[in-house]
């Protein structure tokens, strides 16, 4: 059985001209300038309907696109203000998601102590919390999949945060099960 594989990331030709270049990559006439990340555009759009005229075959624009592979892709848009923003807020949702799993251990020697609790109780206690990761992972993945992952993964630091919040509330064991279960829900969906 053979697969077709498909590109990743299709992208027109910044820089084409009919004239071999001297730096030997084995790419003539394509990225021969280092100026070529610093053209607008405008500039790109005409090198390449000049690159296509040139060529004789302007039917498809597809057609003479340049493949290239997804970190090429991401080395071309470069580090900027959004991309740094998303790091940061990714990453103080992973950190609360961490920090959440981490306080498993401190809570169960805390409640054990307040409430008085037996070892099932305890136990049941941390499985909580990997239940509703479980049942987070499948459901709100499956939600990222249909609706896009940006509002999932928003949802799931609400769901973390109010709920993390709830469980330093609650007097009872069962509703810190709950709340606690709801914890795993959002830590779960938020991967």
């Amino acid at each position: 059985m053979s697969y077709e594989t498909t590109p990743l990331y299709r992208a027109l030709p910044t820089h084409y001209d009919s004239t071999p270049n001297d730096d030997n990559d084995g790419i003539d006439g394509i990225g021969d300038s280092s100026d070529d990340y610093l053209k607008n555009d405008a500039d790109r759009s005409s090198d390449f309907t000049s690159a296509t005229s040139s060529s004789g075959n302007s039917s498809s624009a597809e057609s003479d696109a340049l493949e290239i592979d997804i970190e090429d892709a991401i080395d071309m848009i470069g580090m900027g203000r959004f991309q740094f923003e998303v790091l940061v807020s990714a990453g103080l949702c992973f950190a609360s998601d961490a920090i959440e799993i981490m306080l498993l251990s401190f809570l169960t020697v805390v409640l054990t102590a307040e409430w008085n609790l037996t070892e099932r109780e305890m136990d049941t206690v941390v499985s909580v919390v990997f239940a509703g990761a479980i049942l987070g992972t499948v459901v709100l993945g499956t939600l990222a999949d249909r609706i896009g992952r940006r509002p999932v993964y928003l949802a799931t630091a609400i769901i973390v945060a109010v709920f993390g919040i709830l469980s330093a509330f609650v007097n009872g064991i069962g509703w810190f099960y709950v709340a606690r279960f709801m914890v795993g829900f959002g830590t779960g969906g938020g991967t």
